[in-house]
């Protein structure tokens, strides 16, 4: 329940913040990466864990058996009635949070491949300024986090032989 918790308080929070501060959609991107990981302390930006362990955990933040998997529902709910098409798959929904979570992730990574053309594409597609959206990515993200930081820290687990 703590992630419909933190998703819910965001969301209101996100809400109830100042229209008059209308801030452009790569300026709300720039703050969730900082609201991310001022969260999650023990993960330094500069050294984001790797792309292929971050898709791993992102598919099971959002698709598996955790309550993250209605911060995700909701995401998709939102995204399908900001663009109107019911036609929109899940699986593109989720192609596209994987995404904008990843590049908020690997942001301030050192010699980051990641564009300024590709942020924008990115940005197009997935509307920060949108409160339902920005809070879901964050709460999101930062479990990602957390999640990397155990699987790279916990020792495997060794097969033992009978």
């Amino acid at each position: 329940m703590k992630a419909i918790d933190k998703f819910e308080s965001r969301c209101i929070e996100y809400k109830d913040q100042d229209p008059k501060q209308d801030l452009t959609a790569s300026a709300v991107y720039l703050l969730s990466h900082k609201v991310v990981y001022a969260e999650v302390t023990y993960m330094m930006p500069e050294h984001p864990p790797g792309v292929e362990i971050l898709a791993i955990i992102i598919k099971d933040v959002c698709q598996g058996e955790s309550h993250f998997t209605h911060v995700f529902e909701q995401i998709a709910v939102r995204y399908i009635s900001l663009v109107g098409d019911g036609g929109v798959s899940p699986q593109v929904i989720f192609y596209y949070v994987s995404n904008v979570v990843i590049s908020l992730l690997v942001l301030s990574r050192k010699n980051s491949q990641l564009s300024t053309d590709i942020l924008i594409k990115m940005i197009q597609r997935f509307n920060f300024r949108d409160t339902i959206l920005r809070a879901g990515i964050e709460v999101i993200a930062a479990e990602v986090l957390r999640r990397c930081f155990l699987a790279i820290e916990s020792p495997p687990l060794s097969a033992e032989v009978y």
